[in-house]
């Protein structure tokens, strides 16, 4: 059998295999390239191999140096907006529910695609700015401590001495007032 094009294609494959930028390709590459290799030197090293086992070899090889160029994307950045979010998230009782639960939610997603091996650049300045905008959206719960207190006097107050339509009047703003308290994503300006 004739085996120059494969050794011609496994030397060149070595090349890479042994360059510092190989440790940047995406995970699976690295892998599926490995074992292509392996395989490449199998069949080099196999003196009954076929030449059709040879030329698949060789051909398989040369598939997975054209993935070489799948690099992995630049997670520094995405690292220290994930360390900045972590001290969000360690808080994120402080914040209402409905922009608490995007932010976790886009943390998590963020955390995944730092830790993905196969994870390309794209991938990971999406990741970056989905976590940047729920972060930027983060609101405070609003302070309902004077709005208990006024709820607690008005539960006090004796509405006997008023005409029914002050009654009427005060127990629709009991109610609003109420219905403010108890929804959790309440802005401050509504308790006020």
């Amino acid at each position: 059998t004739d085996k120059s094009i494969l050794r011609t294609v496994i030397a060149y494959a070595e090349k890479q295999y042994a360059d510092p930028s190989f440790d940047t390709v995406i995970t699976n590459v690295q892998t599926t390239f490995t074992a292509a290799l392996e395989e490449a030197r199998g069949v080099d090293a196999d003196l009954n191999a076929s030449q059709v086992d040879v030329d698949a070899a060789w051909q398989s090889l040369m598939t997975e140096i054209h993935k070489l160029g799948f690099v992995q994307g630049d997670k520094a950045s995405l690292a220290q907006l994930i360390q900045v979010a972590q001290s969000y998230a360690d808080q994120i009782d402080r914040y209402t529910p409905v922009t608490a639960q995007p932010f976790v939610a886009a943390l998590g997603t963020a955390q995944a695609v730092f830790e993905d091996g196969n994870a390309m650049q794209a991938g990971v300045d999406a990741a970056s700015q989905d976590l940047l905008d729920a972060m930027l959206n983060l609101r405070y719960r609003a302070d309902k401590s004077v709005l208990q207190a006024v709820l607690a006097q008005a539960d006090q107050l004796d509405l006997s001495a008023y005409g029914t339509e002050a009654v009427a009047l005060f127990h629709s703003a009991k109610a609003a007032a109420e219905a403010v308290y108890s929804d959790a994503d309440a802005e401050q300006d509504a308790v006020d």
